[in-house]
């Protein structure tokens, strides 16, 4: 991919996405990464300083399988430029999400993250809330795909709470626009 490309577009149709541990590591726990390959509109990259923070042997195999399946890659390396901004990034935040950041910005893609407060004002300063996805976001692209249902969608959550991620809603129904009843045939 064309460095400071400002669509993330690759070039074979699919937007880099730059995933950091957080969002990684809850589709590793529930072994669900076929959902990010399920969503052929995206290329999620993983960086070395975020593929090094995936240390439980279990996510570990999980990891690299995804790579040997292509439902991940790992990331070109970065930039003069890029690494200047992880430099200046890592004194406010960890490595894996300075690195996931810092390639967002210089290379134009998104961004996969579900860390929230200065990490998320910081991204948001610096690419804007439009290319920043999360766990949910995910999700509720794959329901809309049709890559996977609303009930799948809900599994999922029911896992990921489990495992102690929350999230703020009941279902992933509310993401889905209900479709006015068909009217009676006569």
């Amino acid at each position: 991919m064309a460095r400071n490309n400002p669509s993330g577009w690759t070039g074979n149709g699919k937007t880099d996405v730059a995933c950091d541990t957080c969002v990684l590591i809850n589709f590793l726990i529930i072994e669900r990464m076929d959902i990010l390959k399920m969503l052929s509109q995206y290329r999620f990259i993983v960086l070395d300083a975020v593929d090094v923070e995936i240390t439980k042997p279990r996510q570990r195999r999980h990891m690299d399988i995804a790579y040997r399946e292509q439902i991940v890659y790992r990331a070109d390396r970065p930039s003069i430029s890029e690494l200047a901004v992880f430099k200046d990034l890592t004194q406010d935040m960890g490595r894996g999400e300075a690195a996931c950041l810092a390639a967002a910005q210089e290379r134009g893609c998104m961004l996969a993250s579900d860390e929230k407060k200065a990490f998320r004002r910081i991204a948001v300063e610096r690419i804007g809330k439009n290319r920043i996805i999360g766990t949910e976001n995910i999700l509720v692209i794959a329901i809309k795909n049709d890559s996977i249902t609303v009930s799948d969608a809900d599994q999922v959550k029911e896992k990921l709470e489990q495992a102690g991620y929350k999230m703020s809603f009941s279902s992933f129904s509310r993401f889905v626009p209900t479709l006015p009843p068909s009217p009676a045939s006569g």
